[in-house]
């Protein structure tokens, strides 16, 4: 690979880096304290928490546990949330419809080259915005609308500008750097609220909010998308776009120097003579149009590349990379593990998950891959859903106990070494003793109180530790589910759609099949993420079962519509899709 090759290479990772990372930055905004009552999702009284979300003034507060503010939620929260974060995709819908307007028109590098500075301009908008969600949603939607020119010019420019020998690599190249620029962002953005969000210890210490976390969390997306106008700057034309502009010499200068060869050799030759064959076929056959993609011949393929990228976001997997953090938090973890450590891990396993689909997709097949990827995406949204109950059993206020208090073997109870007495999770012995938490009660056989207040506290700490550590195996499930269901989703589902659709649609039609399917998938997208907030707020962690439902669909759907296309050539593509009629 000589230096122009590895530029070409470069730009290819950054124009995924920038899908990527503004997941993973959005992810950690949304848990930004400043962020949260900037916009009125939260409301916050100046009061602090600890990890297990006690209030740290009571006494029985001993431990040197991290301190949190703590936020109430607004009712309005729900909404805003989905709308500020979907507003990014809906942007990126109209990016993607627009690409292929102006594909031909202009120069892809061109339009790839402003598309990131138009993301940079939206990024400042979003780091310098108001106390208005309306203003914070059109800086996304700018954002949104070049990431979607992005998404569908960046890999057919370098797929016609790559040399052959490394064009394969260079556009998976592409799609691993969006795993990528999700894990940086998870990095960069958690030493930000790290630094912000979390007091080692409650003297002494400044609480006041400071807005300059959230705006440098955007502002920081500047440095991909100026990244990537530079390099696109200096790459050339496409030899196909130059070809159709009668610049037949120039598109040969190109390739020659693309092939790290000269004007006069056979296989430069042959490539110039392939592409202006097909641009000849297409001058004789007409442009083609979006009505021809439903003709009887084409809207199998249409439909099929269509749905399966509706699917593919219907699985659940937006819900969880956009909103990992408070999924986390919702069944009980602290907030470090859950905005830091645990995004971290699950968003690695994303970037090493998808070279293994990239490894899947050419070996195993297509229909295979996503009928093992829906069943089990299945069964692990069905897990999800049982693991997150009584994982919050803890943050529940213990009152007088009214079941059989003939024993207790239902309820919990705490043996202290030091004071050699067993205290009881109810009120059901001799002395019983309400915890100033106002969480617990405990109750004890000595026949005298010879324990003070300060010392039943202390108790009363330990009993509620014990008491969150019993939904630590449910949490544990809980989070290793997540790690899976990332990890199969990545490796079946997450590849497919593309490389499906790109394998079914004819040469004339495949820029606008690519285009019709693309859009599924961020209107999808955009659906998905504006609903979980409310979802989550209606069912609580429940909402999985809704992807228990759609994965199913997917799976009937696969199994009845969908070919196996590797290995198969175009014409007997055809063949296959022909029988079905829809």
């Amino acid at each position: 690979m000589n230096g122009y090759q590895f530029l070409v290479a470069v730009t290819a990772s950054c124009g995924g880096l920038l899908f990527g990372y503004e997941i993973g930055v959005m992810n950690v905004v949304l848990v930004m304290d400043a962020f949260r009552v900037y916009f009125k999702l939260y409301d916050w009284d100046g009061s602090m928490v600890n990890n297990k979300e006690r209030d740290v003034s009571k006494d029985y507060t001993i431990d040197k546990t991290p301190m949190y503010r703590r936020v109430i939620e607004n009712d309005n929260k729900p909404f805003l949330e989905g709308f500020i974060t979907s507003s990014f995709l809906l942007g990126a819908l109209f990016g993607a419809i627009l690409s292929s307007l102006i594909a031909n028109k202009y120069s892809s590098q061109r339009i790839i080259m402003i598309s990131a500075l138009g993301f940079s301009f939206g990024s400042f908008i979003q780091s310098r915005s108001f106390q208005s969600y309306i203003f914070l949603s059109l800086g996304r939607a700018i954002s949104g609308l070049a990431v979607g020119c992005i998404s569908v010019l960046c890999p057919t420019y370098l797929a016609e500008i790559a040399p052959a020998q490394i064009r394969n690599a260079v556009i998976s190249c592409y799609q691993i750097m969006i795993a990528l620029g999700i894990v940086i962002a998870t990095v960069v953005n958690g030493i930000i609220w790290y630094t912000t969000n979390v007091r080692p210890d409650v003297n002494g210490q400044d609480v006041s909010i400071d807005n300059g976390e959230w705006r440098l969390a955007f502002l920081l997306q500047l440095i991909p998308g100026l990244f990537l106008a530079l390099l696109t700057y200096f790459l050339p034309n496409s030899p196909r776009w130059l070809c159709l502009q009668s610049k037949d010499k120039d598109a040969l200068k190109i390739l020659a120097k693309l092939n790290d060869s000269s004007i006069t050799d056979d296989l430069v030759r042959e490539e110039l003579r392939a592409i202006q064959d097909s641009i000849t076929f297409a001058n004789i056959t007409g442009k083609s149009s979006y009505k021809e993609l439903f003709k009887r011949n084409q809207r199998r393929c249409t439909y099929i590349t269509f749905f399966l990228q509706f699917f593919q976001q219907w699985t659940g997997i937006n819900s969880i990379l956009y909103y990992q953090s408070q999924l986390y938090g919702g069944v009980g973890f602290s907030r470090i593990m859950s905005t830091v450590t645990l995004p971290i891990i699950n968003n690695i396993i994303n970037f090493f998950a998808s070279l293994v689909g990239m490894w899947n997709v050419q070996r195993i097949g297509r229909k295979t891959l996503i009928i093992s990827g829906s069943i089990i995406l299945l069964l692990l949204n069905v897990v999800l859903t049982t693991s997150s109950k009584h994982t919050l059993d803890h943050l529940v206020p213990l009152g007088p106990f009214t079941g059989d208090c003939g024993g207790d073997s239902d309820n919990l109870s705490y043996y202290s070494p030091v004071l050699k007495e067993t205290f009881y999770v109810n009120n059901c012995h001799r002395l019983t003793y309400y915890c100033t938490d106002n969480h617990n009660v405990i109750s004890y056989d000595t026949e005298d109180n010879r324990y003070n207040n300060e010392v039943l506290d202390v108790v009363c700490h330990h009993v509620d530790q014990l008491r969150y550590g019993k939904g630590n195996i449910r949490r544990f499930i809980f989070v290793v589910s997540i790690f899976l269901f990332t990890f199969v989703y990545s490796s079946t589902w997450g590849p497919v759609p593309k490389v499906y659709q790109a394998e079914v649609f004819p040469l004339r039609l495949r820029v606008k099949g690519t285009t019709f399917s693309t859009v599924s998938h961020f209107i999808t997208s955009w659906v998905v993420v504006l609903i979980t907030p409310g979802l989550i707020k209606m069912w609580g962690l429940k909402f999985f079962m809704l992807f228990t439902a759609t994965c199913f669909v997917a799976l009937i759907f696969t199994i009845v519509c969908c070919i196996e296309s590797m290995g198969l050539s175009k014409e007997e593509i055809e063949d296959e899709m022909m029988p079905l009629k829809v």
